[in-house]
């Protein structure tokens, strides 16, 4: 019998090959970092990547959701151009403001990112890795208007995970500062050549009162779903920013380290943003959400078991992982690290859903979930700073993943409001992925003093682990078990 695999799968599994390729240089990167240069170094690293990340969303206003929004609904090359070079001329006409003005105020913008003045020889080559990657998400953002995805993979893998590794590797004996600028300017120079798959379309002529009314329509339509992902971005990327603030700069590479960690999952999941989210627009505006439905309740059930699991683990093994990955000079980030991985499940139900809520709903609910949660977690800052409960990071990881779980079960909620009926199966499925979790649990607890010192042991017992855990819901959950499989072929 052959078999045809889903058309939206590869994709997806195209998608996920790219993560994962990207997960594995920042992997090696600051393997390197932590061995070569020190925790010194990796928190400067990590936080001016983490600065970037933070900036992105607010420089780029919402253009990453409309430029392929338009690009795909686009009559003519002539359309599809204005709005190419409407996107294009806000997205950079705000990133280039922003710069200047930050190079300007060097010891200003020093002290604000990076937590004191010292550090104003950062800026510069800051600058560089925030243009480089901001074209990037230009790119991206055509790439997915256009749906070449094996492009748009490519553009991933070569922008953001090929120049930290590269660089690294061939000049890792350079101070921090001339690594993070070599690093910017080959970032800036590969996302400039991604950039020459749509400049023909830039020189294609257009009336004037067209790109007007171009800039006019993706202008609003962007900066209307903007602010949800400020509040995501701050969620996510504020920690480190605040920890330069009251800790110093080793504790700020624990926090960031633990958040790249818990980062990880969306190797898996953020594909789903790029490819689905066409496919439930299609299924809503048939009017078939019995399809969707469905396919929420599968997904649903595979978070709480997947990630149920997966975070019963990374808790139990995160100092194991450190210690091999970046040394035993870094064991201090493992009380952090724990913290921020142990909400892993909201973590991936907010992931997971805020598509199908963006593709079902008007209504800006991530938003709404998003601007909640981001309240919350800076005010439980505030108070576990002024009650002294604990020491500032771990306050400031506390608050952070207080505030991932709140998202996770504000997202959840959401989605059950639009479909009611799968709450009961929702259930039956929580309480067997934590049975089956907390089973495995014991056993890895059990047996951790026998393997944490030999790395190949470590391997070896993580693939037993998993293959007893699909074991265990083969036998008591095979049709769940069975819909993997069906979903996956047509």
């Amino acid at each position: 019998m052959k078999f045809k695999i889903n058309t939206t799968l590869k994709h997806i599994s195209s998608t996920i090959v790219a993560e994962i390729t990207i997960l594995l240089s920042f992997i090696f990167v600051y393997r390197i970092l932590a061995h070569k240069l020190g925790p010194q170094a990796v928190g400067a690293y990590s936080l001016t990547k983490t600065v970037i990340a933070l900036l992105v969303p607010f420089l780029i206003l919402g253009f990453w959701v409309g430029i392929p929004r338009y690009l795909a609904i686009s009559k003519d090359s002539k359309e599809g151009s204005s709005y190419l070079k409407s996107g294009i001329f806000a997205v950079f006409s705000f990133t280039f403001l922003f710069i200047i003005v930050a190079n300007i105020f060097k010891d200003f913008s020093a002290n604000i990112f990076f937590g004191d003045p010292k550090y104003t020889g950062l800026i510069f080559p800051f600058s560089l890795f925030l243009v480089g990657l901001m074209l990037y998400n230009i790119n991206y953002a055509y790439f997915r208007g256009k749906m070449m995805i094996k492009t748009l993979n490519l553009s991933q893998i070569f922008t953001v995970a090929a120049p930290s590794l590269v660089v690294i590797l061939f000049l890792r004996n350079s101070s921090v500062e001339q690594l993070i600028t070599n690093i910017a300017l080959t970032t800036l120079l590969v996302a400039v050549f991604f950039s020459t798959f749509f400049w023909k379309e830039l020189f294609i002529m257009v009336d004037w009162n067209q790109l007007k009314t171009s800039f006019k329509n993706i202008f609003y339509f962007s900066i209307s779903r903007a602010f949800g992902n400020f509040a995501t971005i701050g969620i996510l990327s504020l920690g480190p920013i605040l920890a330069t603030h009251v800790t110093n700069m080793v504790q700020v590479g624990y926090l960031s380290i633990s958040q790249s960690l818990l980062g990880g999952i969306s190797v898996f999941l953020s594909p789903m943003g790029t490819i689905l989210l066409p496919k439930v627009s299609k299924h809503v505006g048939e009017n078939d959400h019995k399809t969707i439905e469905e396919n929420v309740d599968f997904l649903i059930s595979a978070i709480f078991y997947v990630f149920i699991f997966v975070s019963i683990q990374a808790v139990i093994f995160s100092d194991i992982v450190i210690t091999f990955w970046l040394g035993p000079i870094f064991i201090s980030a493992v009380p952090v690290a724990r913290i921020i991985l142990a909400p892993m499940v909201f973590y991936a139900m907010f992931l997971a859903l805020a598509t199908v809520l963006d593709a079902v709903k008007t209504k800006p609910i991530n938003t709404i979930n998003s601007l909640i949660s981001l309240s919350f977690f800076l005010v439980a800052f505030v108070l576990l700073l002024l009650l002294k409960i604990f020491t500032p990071i771990i306050s400031l990881s506390v608050s952070y993943s207080s505030a991932l779980i709140l998202l996770g079960c504000l997202t959840y909620f959401s989605i059950r409001k639009i479909y009611p009926n799968g709450v009961k199966k929702d259930l039956n499925h929580l309480l067997s992925a934590l049975l089956f979790s907390a089973i495995l649990g014991v056993f890895s607890l059990s047996m951790k003093n026998f393997i944490e010192n030999k790395f190949l042991y470590f391997i070896i017992f993580g693939i037993i682990v998993v293959m007893i855990y699909f074991l265990l819901l083969w036998f008591f959950q095979k049709e769940w078990v069975k819909q993997i499989f069906t979903k996956a072929v047509s």
